[in-house]
C-alpha cells in the first residue's frame, strides 16, 4: 500500500485536522479496500484508527485505485525485537489487551496483529490495517487468498492451517509473539515449531532476570492449541491483575491448571 499524508488546512480551513490518505496500488485486490472499510464502520471504537471517506480515484496511465480517508495516528511503533524491559512493555501491553476485548466483543478478528500495525500514543495504542480482517461486517468483503491473510511471523498455528476459521485467540497468539520477541530479541517459535504443537518457549531461560509474571503471561499466549492458550482478552489481562471480576478469576486459574497438566503431559 502507499499512505500518502494530506494537511487539510488549506483546503478545508485553517483548523481542520491532517487526515492519512491510503491509497491501494492498482494491481491490489479490491478485496483488502472492502474488508478494510467493512472492519472500520464495525468498530468506530477507542483504539481503532477511524475511517471518514474511501472510494475510487483515477491514477496516471489510467484505470482506477481504491482509496481510503483516515484518521491521522502521530505516535511510535509498537516495540520491535528486542527493545524492552517488562515494566515499560507491561503498560502498553494491557492498553493492546483493551482494545482487543473492545473489538473482538464487536465480532471481529484482526489476524494481522504485529509491531507495525500497532503505534503508541502517550499511554494509548491504535490498531491500524485491518485489510485482512476477520468476523462483524468484514465477512461481506470477497474472500482472501490465503497467502494475503496475515504475516506468517506472528500467525497462530490454527490460522496458518485455516485462515478462515480462527477465533480472538489467533490475536491473542500474536500478542504473545509480540511480547516474547520485545523481550527476548529472539524470534518466536518458527512456523514449523507451530505446526508441531512445539511447546512453547521460556522467555525466562533467554532473560533470566523476568519475573515469573512475564514468563507465564508469553506461555499463557504462546500455547499452540488455541484450547490451551488464554481464550479471550478478559482472560489475558487477568493474568496481568487486571479487569476482571473474582469469578474470572477462579475460571482462569482454573484453566491454566488445566493447560499446564496438558503441557507436561507431552513432555
Amino acid at each position: 500500500d502507499e499512505v500518502v499524508l494530506l494537511d487539510l488546512g488549506v483546503a478545508a480551513g485553517e483548523g481542520a485536522d491532517a487526515v492519512a490518505v491510503k491509497v491501494l496500488r492498482a494491481d491490489t485486490p479490491s478485496p483488502l479496500a472492502r474488508r478494510e472499510v467493512a472492519a472500520l464502520l464495525a468498530l468506530d471504537l477507542p483504539g481503532v484508527v477511524r475511517l471518514y471517506d474511501d472510494g475510487r480515484c483515477p491514477i496516471e496511465g489510467g484505470g482506477e485505485a481504491s482509496f481510503l480517508v483516515m484518521e491521522l495516528v502521530v505516535g511510535e511503533r509498537f516495540f520491535p525485537r528486542g527493545t524492552a524491559r517488562w515494566e515499560t512493555l507491561r503498560g502498553p501491553i494491557v492498553a493492546l489487551l483493551r482494545v482487543l476485548r473492545r473489538v473482538h466483543a464487536a465480532g471481529v478478528v484482526h489476524r494481522d496483529l504485529k509491531p507495525a500495525n500497532i503505534l503508541r500514543r502517550g499511554d494509548e495504542v491504535v490498531l491500524l490495517d485491518l485489510g485482512v480482517a476477520a468476523g462483524e461486517g468484514a465477512d461481506a468483503a470477497p474472500p482472501l487468498d490465503a497467502d494475503e491473510i496475515g504475516d506468517a511471523a506472528y500467525m497462530a498455528p490454527e490460522q496458518i492451517r485455516d485462515p478462515e476459521r480462527v477465533t480472538p485467540a489467533a490475536d491473542l497468539y500474536a500478542v504473545g509473539m509480540i511480547t516474547y520477541e520485545a523481550l527476548t530479541g529472539r524470534a518466536g517459535p518458527s512456523i514449523h515449531e507451530r505446526l508441531n504443537d512445539t511447546p512453547p518457549p521460556d522467555p525466562g531461560e533467554v532473560c533470566p532476570e523476568l519475573p515469573p509474571e512475564a514468563t507465564r503471561f508469553v506461555r499463557a499466549l504462546l500455547q499452540p492449541d488455541p484450547g490451551q492458550r488464554a481464550p479471550t482478552a478478559e482472560a489475558a489481562l487477568a493474568l496481568l491483575g487486571h479487569d476482571a471480576p473474582s469469578e474470572l478469576h477462579d475460571d482462569l486459574r482454573r484453566w491454566w491448571s488445566g493447560a499446564e497438566r496438558s503441557r507436561e503431559a507431552l513432555l
